[in-house]
């Protein structure tokens, strides 16, 4: 059977699985070609678009406006695209380039390592970001262990993130202190580490005997099963749901079969290393904005909603100071059957509170118009000619929305003149989600299938690329594949599962 797309440079035995996980190269170092920096899966466009016209798309009361009142999903938790927000942090970042300037994917370097290593939880480990951990060097500190703002009541600070004395969030990437909910979830992942190396440090035979040959000490051990793990969620909760289950086994088949496998990262691996593709940092992936509800619940019965950025949540990078922040994950995840709040529906329409952010001191502070406006820096390729460039690919093409459907969805503001056959390619994501959805689960409930393809790839192929993944193990591995056994028994686990770990 042929391995595509995996790495068997390391990764090849178990011996070999956690001393990888701890050099640098494997870890997404820039050591290779293309490795820290962006790099472009579709030719670039050659468009010039008028700033005037993302400025009315993007505009509160504009055709991008979805108000205030929510038009959920049927199935999607609201706490899944936070975790999507989540992993973008953990493989992107992009602090160098701007809005108005001309910039090079090949030239802007990516401060995250190109892999679900969660990088943005561990740092560059104990010994190079020493002030993520306690003195053992073992387990990651929170405000619980000891918060140099003194500000903070203690019962707050039994449920925030580790913070400096003027209530800065101490963590591996600052972006995951921007909301309430994006600050808990960083917390969650923090306390699952510190759970799983209890289990090993108390010698639990749950968790004992989940140890590999190559496990240097208990930190390796730990760090390596939390990472697996989220690789897991990832692969088999996040991606199927948003995504399709059928383009995801479609894109993990490596028989040969027709259109499997990976079509449009890296097919024919040139590249030895991972990269994250630009279509997918600037267009694709910012699809979940869509979905942000304008209002988070806090309370059941009765039932409460908060604004995302309002006093109780708190604007974003800020520690907790109010009983509604602590967030209570069966509200946002289905957890034993809970009545969790969905997120809003995969369309052209996003939150009004996020078409004017109050974090953001330079104009536009429309997160609609800053991603059109970003996309066009970067010269990213059309939708319309990103979907042409994947049939190229496919013997089963993937459906194309007319100049009518973009024009009709978009106001009049795209679709038409110079814009048509240049529909920017985070609205045309965006759009084909509302128009097609997913193939599974209806129109509005996930991708479509230019932007489930490129999500779905990106995530599988840096996986495939990184040894140190439990993808690659497992193709190296083929008689002793890993599955997840931490708490209901082999093949299964999910992100309620870590939350109720945790």
């Amino acid at each position: 059977m042929k391995n595509h797309g995996y790495r068997t440079l390391r990764g090849l035995s178990p011996e070999s699985a956690s001393s990888a996980q701890r050099s640098p190269q494997a870890r997404g170092g820039a050591s290779n070609a293309g490795e820290g920096r962006f790099r472009r899966i579709f030719p670039a466009s050659g468009f010039v678009p008028d700033p005037a016209v993302f400025a009315a798309v993007g505009a509160e009361s504009g055709p991008m406006d979805g108000g205030i009142n929510p038009d959920a999903t049927a199935d999607v938790p609201l706490g899944m695209i936070f975790l999507g927000q989540f992993i973008d942090h953990d493989i992107t970042f992009d602090p160098t380039s701007g809005l108005d300037a001309v910039n090079d994917p090949d030239a802007v370097l990516n401060f995250r390592t190109p892999a679900l290593d969660l990088d943005c939880v561990y740092g560059a480990g104990p010994g190079d970001s020493a002030y993520l951990y306690d003195e053992s060097g073992k387990k990651l500190l929170t405000a619980q262990e000891g918060s140099a703002f003194i500000h903070q009541p203690v019962v707050f600070r039994q449920n925030d993130l580790c913070r400096n004395a003027d209530g800065i969030a101490v963590i591996g990437d600052p972006r995951n202190d921007e909301n309430r909910v994006i600050s808990q979830l960083q917390l969650a992942f923090i306390r699952f580490h510190n759970k799983v190396m209890d289990k090993i440090q108390t010698a639990d035979p749950n968790v004992a005997n989940l140890r590999l040959p190559g496990d240097a000490d208990d930190f390796a051990f730990a760090q390596r099963l939390v990472r697996w793990h989220f690789q897991w969620i990832v692969n088999n909760e996040f991606l199927p749901l948003l995504c399709g289950q059928t383009l995801v086994d479609q894109i993990l088949d490596d028989s040969g079969a027709v259109d499997s496998g990976r079509k449009i990262y890296d097919p024919a691996d040139l590249s030895e290393r991972a990269f994250i593709p630009i279509e997918f940092a600037v267009a694709a992936y910012r699809f979940g904005h869509s979905m942000i509800a304008q209002s988070v619940k806090t309370k059941h019965t009765p039932l409460e909603l908060e604004s995302l950025f309002g006093q109780k949540m708190g604007s974003g990078f800020s520690p907790l100071s109010h009983s509604a922040g602590v967030i209570k994950w069966n509200y946002l995840f289905d957890i034993n059957g809970s009545d969790f709040q969905r997120a809003d529906r995969l369309d052209t329409k996003l939150a009004t509170t996020l078409l004017n952010l109050p974090f953001i001191k330079i104009a536009p502070a429309s997160l609609a118009e800053r991603n059109l406006r970003r996309g066009a820096s970067f010269s990213l390729a059309s939708g319309e000619e990103v979907v042409d460039a994947i049939n190229a690919q496919l013997s089963n093409h993937i459906s194309k929305l007319t100049a009518n459907e973009i024009n009709t969805l978009s106001g009049g503001n795209f679709g038409t003149g110079a814009f048509v056959n240049n529909t920017p390619l985070w609205y045309y994501i965006l759009a084909e989600a509302e128009s097609l959805g997913n193939g599974v689960t209806g129109a509005g409930q996930g991708l479509g299938p230019a932007g489930g393809r490129i999500v779905a790839e990106t995530l599988i192929g840096i996986q495939q690329k990184d040894a140190t993944s439990y993808l690659c193990y497992n193709q190296n591995n083929p008689g002793a594949p890993w599955s997840p056994d931490l708490i209901q028994g082999p093949g299964d686990f999910t992100m309620a599962d870590l939350l109720t770990y945790s």
